[in-house]
């Protein structure tokens, strides 16, 4: 009886989850081109991954295994990593947004993680690459929809025209200020120091280098020496 009434508090969002899930691990045991990327340079990926709402009317669970996506009918009470979910709302809401808008879900707490974030980040590129043509209609509709056509120019004369500071004054010269005329010299401005202002606009302006090696140095030392314990 407890059973019956575990499996009938289920909601329609748990049946679709589950065929998603479904989806999902028919994609990637099937089709080379998304299978190569279940194995890394150490062998294949084994972990477990699941969702479900705060309510516990939608829960949903798979286990990625020597190559293997299988979609658990028995939900384990521990996961590697874990998406918690606000209500079924927040579950329709990252269903149908472009991807980035799951981001104020996760700034909002509508939506929370658990577990190991390595594995939260491999699920999200795996939908991306499942998901690639759909994420990318979605964010050109939104960037049609948000109508971005503007003249630049102007734009940016505005922009600067509105951030123009005016010169702090002081009405009454400190008595701890001797050798000023005016404790704020608001006679002069940035213009007035060039070699201060080239000094801004590099600090404002210029790039900063990426070093492509670092991650790929980190990666190989994790691997000799141990992540989360010593080797």
């Amino acid at each position: 009886m407890q059973a019956t009434a575990q499996i009938n508090s289920k909601s329609y969002t748990n049946t679709l989850a589950n065929l998603f899930f479904k989806f999902f691990a028919l994609n990637f045991n099937n089709r080379p081109s998304l299978k190569k990327y279940l194995k890394g340079d150490d062998g294949w990926l084994n972990f477990t991954f699941g969702i479900k709402t705060e309510s516990g009317s939608m829960e949903q669970a798979m286990r990625f295994e020597n190559g293997k996506v299988m979609v658990l009918k028995n939900i384990p009470s521990q996961m590697d990593a874990q998406l918690i979910f606000a209500d079924e709302n927040a579950v329709k809401e990252a269903a149908t947004k472009p991807p980035n808008r799951l981001m104020l879900a996760l700034m909002e707490n509508r939506i929370v993680m658990h577990g190991n974030l390595g594995y939260l980040q491999l699920i999200n590129f795996y939908l991306s690459l499942l998901l690639k043509q759909i994420h990318v209609a979605k964010l050109k509709k939104e960037t049609k929809m948000e109508n971005r056509d503007y003249n630049a120019s102007a734009a940016a004369k505005n922009s600067i025209d509105s951030r123009k500071l005016r010169q702090i004054k002081a009405a009454s010269i400190d008595p701890g200020i001797r050798c000023l005329p005016e404790p704020y010299l608001s006679e002069y401005s940035l213009h007035d120091f060039p070699r201060l202002k080239d000094f801004l606009d590099i600090h404002l302006k210029t790039r900063p280098a990426i070093c492509h090696e670092r991650a790929d140095i980190l990666t190989r030392w994790y691997r000799e020496n141990g992540f989360e314990t010593d080797k």
